[in-house]
């Protein structure tokens, strides 16, 4: 059994945490995070690195949110609202509980729309 790991932030430094983990035929993604100490393209992970094509619900099964920190969540809003991944999202309750905090910070202007596809672990 082979599991491949991806890292495409947070490496070897404190912020823009995303790992894929790849293991039985899925890929999972730990984290989707952003780097509060950027604000040009380094701010979010390389998320070309998933899909060269772009279909990021093919490329991954599903997110699994390991708690609320910016640098673990911050690049969730990006993610589904730019790059267009629509698929399972989980993390636990209290995590969840915080999402309307979240929710009134927008790097769009606008609300995140997101919430409905996101579930409890």
């Amino acid at each position: 059994m082979a599991i491949e790991c991806l890292v495409l932030g947070a490496g070897q430094e404190v912020g823009k945490s995303c790992v894929i983990v790849s293991i039985h035929g899925k890929r999972i993604m730990f984290d989707c995070g952003m780097h509060m100490g950027y604000s040009d393209h380094r701010r979010y992970p390389d998320f070309s690195l998933i899909s060269q094509s772009g279909d990021f619900n093919a490329a991954i099964s599903c997110i699994i949110i390991t708690h609320f920190h910016l640098d673990h969540i911050g690049a969730l809003p990006y993610f589904t609202e730019v790059c267009g991944y629509t698929g399972p999202i989980y993390m636990t309750y209290p995590t969840k509980a915080m999402w309307p905090t979240f929710e009134t910070y927008s790097i769009f202007g606008k609300k995140n729309t997101f919430n409905s596809h996101v579930a409890n672990i």
